[in-house]
């Protein structure tokens, strides 16, 4: 762990949280709320025993595959004594037995890797158009001879439609990549987790041309949060230190932040929970009565929480704020019941530079948090007067805690270079593989309101693009940084 690091948020809604070990700023983010858990419905840990991965082989479903070719399915089962693992297929589906025997499809006996068979039609039956090629297939459970012995784990799988493909540079044995995504093979990642290592990898083969990486685990989905990480600041005004960890990724010049993402089935650039990790670049740091309450670099409980960032909650994780707070006094105000925004409000957009300080009109916060939180474990917290003392904010509220951001929403930057890096382990991607990953870093530049699915959940939302009020762009195309040998 570099001590530089600082942990600001935590999600164990969905993964088993872990530090991720880079130098630099980092946020362990997820977002959710009661009844839309962006996630499987447990983290597969009972006791001692939990699942820290699966994967599919091959990773991606061709849409048109065979169903005399089954595709394969594999669990890892920790420190528990497991006999066999039992996929439960949704919707009143099969029940399907992994084993770990070494008979095929399983590779190696007694390795706690557990592996069976599923039909291509079962997984084409779970793949609806809302899913956004991402099908629930079902919920995973390690099993001994008296029961089960971790939790259940949901299971996603992901389907390339007919058609889509993109052509593929080889670089190396070790490195490829097409318009939209540089995959390296780093073996050593599956233990480690190196993202620094990965990035520097990056740098082989491309210019310092890029202000934010994305790393996305392949072709196995762990159990472990997303995360973003500052790599660096000059912003002022915003609540954080200078930073400059740059050069030991590989950029002397650019890099800004990199996110990860540990699973297929959160990474999705339209999503709203995309946007939310890129704004921990700039959000939230703030002192005084705009402080995050707990280390999850969150908005307090106010009405500023019902947008992109959210609040953090018990478990310091970060949760939607789906509700209407008007103040109505310096000691009260009431609460009704609102679908949290999707858009980035005045606050999010000031410290990201992209509107001036007069565009943030008055809220206010709560100077009891631990009260409003409490508040918050209540069902029905959300209805009626809450009596709590609030104190009004605004711009000017950041500013004389701060200092005038700068530079200021008229110079600052308004277009960010992305580059998407699919690391795996064990081997380099297939072409249909490496396809689905590109199409997906692709609609990191779609514009306006498009369908989105992430974890459990799946919807309709604005891009980055969209959630910055047409103020920001990401362009995640890798052609024209390219050192050689790259069309």
């Amino acid at each position: 762990m570099n001590p530089r690091i600082a942990l600001l948020c935590l999600f164990p809604l969905f993964w088993t949280a872990t530090e991720a070990d880079a130098q630099a700023d980092v946020s362990e983010c997820w977002r959710s709320a009661p009844g839309e858990l962006p996630s499987l419905a447990a983290d597969g840990t009972l006791g001692a025993a939990s699942i820290p991965w699966y994967e599919w082989s091959p990773m991606v479903m061709r849409a048109d595959r065979p169903n005399a070719q089954p595709m394969q399915f594999r669990v890892k089962v920790d420190n528990g004594p497991a006999t066999q693992v039992r996929l439960q297929l949704s919707g009143g589906g099969p029940l399907i037995t992994l084993l770990d025997n070494g008979v095929a499809p399983d590779v190696t006996a007694g390795d706690t890797i557990f592996s069976g068979n599923v039909s291509p039609d079962d997984i084409r039956a779970r793949n609806s158009a809302d899913r956004v090629w991402r099908p629930i297939i079902g919920t995973a459970a390690g099993f001994d001879g008296s029961g089960a012995i971790t939790g259940n784990l949901n299971v996603i799988g992901a389907v390339l439609p007919t058609g889509v493909s993109f052509p593929v540079t080889s670089f190396s044995a070790t490195q490829q990549a097409t318009a939209y995504v540089y995959n390296v093979r780093d073996d050593a990642f599956g233990t480690d987790f190196n993202d620094q290592r990965v990035i520097q990898n990056l740098y082989t083969r491309f210019r310092d041309a890029y202000e934010f990486a994305d790393v996305v685990f392949t072709p196995r989905n762990y159990v472990q949060n997303r995360n973003h990480g500052r790599i660096r600041n000059s912003v002022t005004g915003i609540g954080m230190a200078a930073l400059d960890a740059g050069a030991s990724y590989g950029s002397t010049a650019k890099l800004l932040g990199r996110s990860v993402f540990p699973n297929l089935a959160f990474y999705d650039p339209v999503n709203s929970g995309y946007s939310h990790e890129l704004g921990h670049q700039w959000i939230n740091a703030l002192g005084g009565v705009l402080a995050d309450s707990r280390p999850g670099s969150h908005w307090p409980v106010s009405p500023i929480a019902n947008a992109v960032m959210g609040f953090s909650n018990s478990a310091n994780a970060g949760s939607n704020l789906n509700c209407n707070l008007v103040r109505t006094g310096a000691s009260s105000a009431t609460a009704t019941p609102l679908t949290h925004s999707s858009n980035y409000n005045a606050f999010e957009l000031y410290l990201m530079g992209l509107v001036p300080p007069a565009s943030v009109p008055q809220s206010f916060t709560f100077n009891d948090q631990a009260a409003a939180l409490t508040l918050l474990n209540n069902v029905n917290w959300c209805s009626g007067t809450i009596s709590l003392a609030n104190t009004l904010v605004d711009a000017n509220t950041i500013v004389g805690l701060h200092g005038a951001r700068s530079p200021a929403s008229t110079v600052s930057d308004k277009f960010y270079n992305v580059a998407t890096i699919a690391v795996s382990v064990g081997r380099l991607l297939t072409a249909d593989e490496l396809a689905f990953v590109s199409a997906f870093a692709q609609r990191a530049m779609l514009r306006g309101n498009q369908g989105w699915s992430e974890g459990l959940v799946q919807g309709t939302g604005p891009t980055f693009n969209a959630a910055s009020g047409n103020r920001a762009w990401l362009d995640t195309r890798l052609d024209g940084f390219f050192y050689s040998d790259f069309e």
